[in-house]
């Protein structure tokens, strides 16, 4: 069963930066030399799904992010909470994915699965993070 968590709190901003969202646009005001520059953070990347295979083994795919500062995407995947995906779950990728699809093979138990993935533009900046996609293996 693949279904999307209510997303509860914005875990998107970091610490070294401040977030702005104003007229429907999202602004990241990053240090620069004792000020701040105002930068656009990519958008996220959209439609997260998965399809589960025998194995068991979980096919992702996401929409692309249409801008030319992106880089690639990184995944991640976290067991049984779909808080903090990010920061308790596991990179997947070791370096930047270029394709909007990635299989996972390396799940070793059964329970609830939660996915989600950033888009990085060529400055290392990730954008904000899709929903959560659970995915349940039985």
């Amino acid at each position: 069963m693949i279904r999307r968590p209510p997303r509860s709190t914005p875990s998107n901003s970091s610490a070294a930066s401040d977030v702005y969202k104003r007229q429907g646009k999202v602004w990241t005001f990053l240090p620069c030399d004792g000020h701040y520059e105002r930068y656009t953070r990519l958008p996220a990347p959209a439609h997260l799904r998965a399809k589960l295979l025998d194995g068991p083994i979980v096919v992702l795919s996401w929409d692309p992010v249409d801008d030319p500062r992106l880089a690639g995407y990184n995944l991640y995947r976290r067991w049984d909470n779909a808080q903090y995906v990010k920061v308790g779950g596991l990179k997947l990728n070791a370096d930047l994915l270029t394709a909007t699809t990635f299989t996972d093979k390396k799940i070793d138990r059964r329970g609830r699965l939660y996915y989600i993935v950033e888009a990085v533009d060529k400055e290392g900046i990730p954008s904000f993070q899709s929903q959560p996609l659970e995915v349940r293996i039985e």
